[in-house]
């Protein structure tokens, strides 16, 4: 289900209870934030406004919620950094960090948008794509396109070129191009995985990017799973030093990586 958001500060949430101290309140304890409710007793594992409270009770940062929203460095949750799919992390640069590394990259989504608002698509109505010169599998979003065509498909192409039947119902989207009579090329849309597509060439898997140079912490306790393609790529450090092809998809708590899993999905048929 959509959450809908109001984008308000934590400043001025916090200046707000601040003047509730015998009712619903904000608290800061050894640098973590905790919501208290009217009758005194620490909310868990919910919403409070557009911040998400965990197990323990503190405020989450840097993070996913169980809704898929990310959340920045500020805790504030918004649409626009919903995860819809995979997580997906594009690595651009790293630094050993003891027995880990600090790595650097962009936060990704594998998807689009939920599966009730792909099925909800229509010729006419208006979607967000990657600019025409956008290169890369981790794109932004910012380049208005109108539907043209629209229509089921009950398989679908890897990265590799093989066909897969796998009686799912996915919504093909077809934008035109820019300056042409006809669609010539578009996008397919999964509820977990989007893909750009060209007449008589394979679909390659596209990435929509939620937030911009995040550090991530990985260390001992991480754990890195190798892609079936890659037998020698096998630890993290193996995979940081490879220059093509540097997507993970990874579970992330309060900036740290519990797992990674390598994609290889680098080739573009």
């Amino acid at each position: 289900m959509k959450k809908t958001m109001a984008i308000f500060g934590l400043a001025m949430t916090l200046s707000l209870a601040s003047g509730m101290t015998a009712f619903a309140a904000w608290e800061q304890k050894d640098g973590q934030w905790y919501y208290h409710d009217g009758q005194g007793d620490m909310l868990k594992d919910t919403w409070v406004g557009n911040y998400y409270v965990g197990a323990d009770g503190a405020m989450l940062t840097d993070t996913l919620t169980p809704e898929g929203y990310w959340l920045g460095g500020n805790g504030l949750a918004s649409e626009d950094k919903r995860v819809y799919g995979g997580c997906i992390f594009s690595v651009t640069s790293y630094q050993k960090n003891g027995d880990g590394f600090l790595i650097t990259g962009d936060i990704c989504s594998a998807g689009y948008a939920s599966e009730e608002y792909l099925r909800s698509l229509k010729v006419g109505d208006v979607i967000w794509r990657p600019a025409d010169d956008a290169y890369g599998q981790a794109l932004v979003f910012d380049v208005q396109a109108v539907v043209t065509d629209v229509w089921d498909v009950s398989g679908y192409y890897d990265a590799y070129g093989g066909y897969h039947e796998d009686g799912t119902i996915r919504r093909a989207i077809s934008p035109q191009v820019a300056g042409s009579s006809e669609a010539e090329w578009g996008y397919t849309f999964y509820s977990d995985q989007m893909a750009s597509w060209e007449m008589g060439s394979m679909e390659a898997p596209l990435y929509r990017i939620i937030e911009k140079d995040v550090v991530l912490v990985f260390d001992a306790g991480s754990e890195f799973v190798p892609t079936s393609y890659g037998e020698s790529i096998n630890s993290m450090s193996a995979f940081l030093e490879k220059d093509w092809g540097r997507y993970v998809e990874v579970k992330v708590t309060n900036g740290y990586i519990t797992q990674a899993v390598d994609l290889m999905r680098n080739y573009v048929g």
